[in-house]
């Protein structure tokens, strides 16, 4: 057995999961099978099984029969783990990261430790639109903050959501069951249709190890067409959502004498956005050619993710090889230099474009991070 020494740097004050997002009743996405490690190591002891078990729920959760857990319980469970890990370092970040001849130099806002190998996982970064960003602040915002800011939504008078994905459904039918709702509520995307998560069984066959090998030994072009066919295997909002959301809007219309006023606003692009007194002005062209505007208050900004610029890597920038959609990476996850490195630095969550659509999703994260662990050890 090979014994790997590792330590974690965390710059949150402690461990939180998309706690923006932290709705009640918001569900999971994936099966609780999919948690840290048990598709890599049923007996594992970090598992959610074992999670339950701790805490005298097992029983409990099988009477549930559900598959799926929600945002707040993987949550819980993700910090039951994290306080089973003393090498986890909050509050610390990682300020930039040289090569040196034993490996890399690693310097926080608190120290400087050497390292053989460096493992990137700080997540994928909040996508703004250019046309937002001067007005960011109390009015207009993304939706990873929602849940800090949604006090202020209670009874407003207008409220957009920009974007048609699970984060904006999520956010829709949470202001539908207000006791105070926005009286009016608009939700624009550029979608066709507010669509549904694809989860049949072939298309769940794209997240697992096979198809991974298959995706990555692909030429990078058929690779770019296969991302864009199977967009809404990770990127449409659950059947689940879409039906409450449904049953929502027939109550909100038909036997609650429209206690809010709710416009979707499908097949819609965003032209302008202006000051109008307090409020904004939003200037839409539709898909057909035709266009609209719409007046709010506030905006909520469920725009998505994007892969970050890792700043702290800039010492090491001109060893790292690049291709048109990001770092060069290597099946075992490591990001590709153009000369030998003493060590070897690996990307989690920003491979897309190597390994396919399951990579920023948590269906492998027990396995992507079992192909680093042994690429590590040897």
């Amino acid at each position: 057995a090979v014994k790997l020494k590792s330590v974690f740097f965390e710059r949150q004050k402690d461990f939180q999961w998309h706690s923006g997002m932290m709705l009640s009743d918001a569900y999971m996405q994936t099966s609780f099978i999919k948690d840290l490690v048990t598709l890599v190591d049923p007996a594992n002891r970090y598992s959610f099984l074992m999670y339950l078990q701790s805490i005298g729920a097992l029983y409990h959760f099988l009477n549930t029969d559900r598959g799926r857990l929600t945002r707040q319980e993987f949550n819980q469970y993700c910090k039951w783990v994290v306080e089973q890990l003393p090498w986890c370092n909050f509050s610390e970040q990682v300020v930039c990261i040289n090569h040196v001849e034993s490996g890399f130099k690693v310097q926080t806002n608190r120290r400087t430790i050497l390292a053989r190998n460096i493992v990137i996982g700080t997540g994928r970064a909040v996508n703004i639109p250019e046309l937002f960003n001067r007005y960011l602040g109390e009015k207009v915002f993304h939706s990873s903050t929602y849940a800090f800011r949604r006090a202020s939504l209670v009874c407003a008078d207008s409220v957009c959501i920009v974007g048609g994905g699970q984060s904006g459904a999520e956010i829709l039918l949470d202001f539908l069951g207000m006791d105070m709702p926005p009286k009016e509520i608009f939700w624009l995307s550029r979608r066709s249709i507010f669509a549904p998560l694809d989860e049949s069984p072939f298309v769940n066959e794209l997240f697992t190890p096979g198809y991974v090998h298959y995706f990555f030994n692909a030429p990078e072009s058929y690779r770019n067409e296969l991302l864009s066919e199977q967009k809404l295997a990770s990127d449409g909002i659950s059947p689940s959502t879409l039906k409450e959301i449904y049953k929502a809007l027939y109550l909100n219309n038909f036997t609650q004498h429209k206690r809010c006023r709710v416009r979707l606003i499908p097949s819609s692009t965003l032209e302008d956005l202006v000051v109008a007194g307090k409020k904004f002005r939003l200037d839409y062209c539709c898909s057909s050619g035709s266009g609209g505007a719409l007046v709010a208050d506030y905006m909520v900004l469920a725009t998505g993710y994007k892969t970050p610029e890792y700043d702290f890597l800039e010492p090491v920038n001109d060893l790292l090889l690049r291709e048109m959609s990001g770092y060069c990476v290597a099946y075992d996850y490591a990001i590709k230099s153009c000369r030998p490195m003493n060590g070897k630095i690996y990307l989690q969550n920003a491979a897309k474009h190597t390994h396919g659509v399951a990579d920023p999703n948590l269906s492998l994260l027990a396995w992507r991070s079992a192909i680093i662990m042994n690429s590590v050890a040897g």
